[in-house]
């Protein structure tokens, strides 16, 4: 799962970046880690969300009140979920794909 610019036809994915508020941690076999310190953070995944069982992405917000992690998808990109997805109490995880949301059955997801 690495966020990337996206260069389809007719559309800005790739000239906007990947990460706009806060930054993205691949570094860990298996651990996706997505942090900011603003109150909203938007993330391209230009190569869309394909998670696999045993996976576990992580938002994490520095703020009391929480964060929103807006994570958007090109069109013709569902997000597939099969792993965890986390974030803190009071953070707010929003998927933006007009191919949809799949989640498997291994998938366990714990957000707000």
């Amino acid at each position: 799962m690495t966020p990337a610019g996206y260069a389809g036809a007719d559309d800005d994915w790739a000239d906007q970046g990947v990460a706009t508020g806060g930054t993205i941690d691949n570094s860990q076999d298996g651990y996706t880690g997505v942090h900011t310190d603003e109150a909203s953070m938007h993330v391209l995944w230009g190569g869309g969300i394909d998670q696999d069982a045993g996976h576990t992405l992580e938002f994490m917000s520095s703020v009391t009140s929480g964060s929103e992690f807006w994570n958007e998808l090109p069109p013709e990109l569902a997000a597939m979920i099969h792993g965890t997805v986390l974030s803190g109490e009071n953070d707010t995880v929003i998927f933006v794909t007009p191919a949809g949301l799949y989640v498997g059955e291994t998938a366990i997801i714990d957000v707000g």
